[in-house]
């Protein structure tokens, strides 16, 4: 799992604080470049985020969980689709076949 997290570049908090069980997205198994994306009801966290990621922090969005997933859900399924190789090479190191199902994924 080290592997597949040091190659995140991106990581977006939906409802989700940047603490103890996110590891601050610092360590040894996060890229040190790793760039974050906030979407929090409560305006404490997503200040928190900005006072420990700095510019790393990309976006900070006070907003109800429930409505942005499904805002980032309905834009995602407009948008140009990707080739799938991320997820093509992601599934064995993470050791899960769900993705595998995935619609439209030949692996």
């Amino acid at each position: 799992m080290g592997d597949l997290l040091r190659g995140i570049d991106l990581i977006v908090l939906l409802g989700k604080a940047l603490e103890f069980t996110t590891r601050w997205a610092t360590g040894p198994a996060f890229d040190p470049g790793v760039r974050l994306i906030a979407i929090d009801p409560e305006a404490a966290l997503i200040e928190r985020a900005a006072n420990e990621k700095g510019e790393r922090l990309l976006l900070g969005c006070i907003a109800d969980v429930r409505n942005a997933a499904e805002t980032l859900i309905a834009r995602a399924a407009m948008a140009r689709t990707r080739q799938p190789d991320w997820l093509i090479e992601t599934v064995p190191r993470s050791g899960s076949a769900r993705y595998a199902r995935s619609p439209g994924l030949t692996a």
